[in-house]
């Protein structure tokens, strides 16, 4: 198997059907190695608000990290911006008020023209 590594020694990738030839350019440079064991990304067991990132230790030992995932917090919306969104809101009831009136108004003068729908 080979492990295609990043700078920190970061697992990034990995192939099992990638021979050492085809990747020997890597290996040269040092961004992937050959691994004799087995790796998968669902190693190590899943654990609430975090993810994984898998290190490879160059003595043939993978090291898993627990990253926390940072809560998202969204800033409240000012005084303005809720009355903003209030009269936006009230403009678009109007609105569909108005074209329900407008929809009443012409089925009333279809009816006084004698047209039936």
């Amino acid at each position: 198997m080979i492990l295609f590594i990043n700078e920190n020694r970061r697992i990034v990738a990995y192939s099992e059907s990638k021979t050492v030839e085809q990747v020997r350019e890597q290996i040269e440079n040092g961004s992937a190695v050959i691994y004799e064991g087995n790796f998968s990304f669902f190693m190590g067991e899943e654990k609430e608000n975090k993810y994984k990132e898998f290190y490879y230790d160059g003595a043939g030992e993978i090291r898993i990290e627990y990253i926390s995932i940072p809560a998202i917090t969204l800033p409240e919306p000012s005084e303005q911006e809720i009355l903003q969104a209030e009269m936006l809101l009230n403009q678009q009831q109007i609105i569909s008020k108005q074209t329900e009136i407008d929809m009443t108004l012409a089925e009333l003068l279809l009816n006084q023209q004698g047209v039936v729908r």
